[in-house]
């Protein structure tokens, strides 16, 4: 059985949670964003980034479960539908 595993999830400018996850981290990004889906009943389309300490905690997107660790912190970045 995983340990339980923590991460601060920042959904806007002015809103940030803590989330806890009883079995650890999700196995996928996949998996990660369904969460953050169902969590925060979103529907619309949107890129999460991680907080990188190989670059002064800047934010870069998430790629890979490997650049998340517990206790790290992930941001939730709205995608706009551009109309052409």
């Amino acid at each position: 059985m995983s340990s339980p595993a923590f991460l601060k999830v920042i959904l806007s400018d002015n809103s940030s949670q803590k989330w806890t996850f009883q079995n650890g981290l999700p196995g996928s990004v996949s998996e990660l964003v369904c969460e953050v889906q169902r969590q925060c009943g979103l529907n619309s389309s949107f890129r999460l980034q991680f907080m990188d300490s190989l670059f002064g905690n800047d934010f870069m997107n998430l790629t890979s479960m490997d650049e998340v660790q517990d206790r790290g912190t992930i941001r939730l970045i709205p995608l706009t539908e551009t109309r052409s």
